[in-house]
């Protein structure tokens, strides 16, 4: 089990660092700093925070990629939350504690096999083990995220940005 709860312990662990970044407090004190220290031109790394969007509506998203020319990060959006507050009002799929991930993972096989188009892309097995990885980090988000639990089936979105288009956030008021 230990390979499956590092991950779905991660993802538990940045769906709620994503949330926080959603904060109006969070952001304005990043638009802050970045308005009176500049932004940070040190290399890009990984857990970095990076301010994104427009300067009326600005967002920050954290760093979780990151190639020779350009980094990806990845935020939540208010309507991505929205959309999923729907999918959780109306899933198909409640959350079941105990059994909902090995269901999903039945569910899958079986959209498998009736769906020709799904067995040119993949095998049954790699099928239906990502469709109950993705109810196991959903299930894992729910279970943790009390105050609004309709964040687990919300999508996280990514951007890419180059490097010379990236706007880092300073850490401790320290830029290079």
């Amino acid at each position: 089990m230990t390979a499956t709860a590092d991950p779905v312990t991660a993802h538990v662990a940045r769906t709620r660092l994503l949330l926080t970044l959603m904060s109006p407090a969070v952001i304005d004190s990043a638009v802050t700093a970045v308005a009176t220290q500049g932004k940070d031109t040190s290399s890009p790394a990984i857990g970095r925070l990076t301010l994104i969007g427009t300067t009326e509506s600005p967002r920050v998203a954290l760093i979780t990629r990151v190639t020779p020319k350009v980094a990806v990060a990845s935020y939540l959006t208010d309507s991505g939350i929205r959309h999923g507050r729907t999918i959780l009002a109306h899933t198909s799929h409640p959350i079941q504690f105990n059994s909902w991930p090995n269901t999903y993972r039945e569910q899958a096989a079986k959209r498998w096999k009736a769906q020709e188009s799904l067995q040119w892309s993949s095998d049954v097995n790699s099928y239906a083990d990502r469709h109950y990885e993705w109810a196991l980090k959903t299930q894992a988000v729910y279970r943790a995220i009390t105050h609004c639990p309709w964040v687990a089936f919300a999508p996280i979105r990514t951007t890419v940005i180059p490097h010379a288009m990236l706007v880092m956030v300073p850490e401790n008021g320290e830029t290079t």
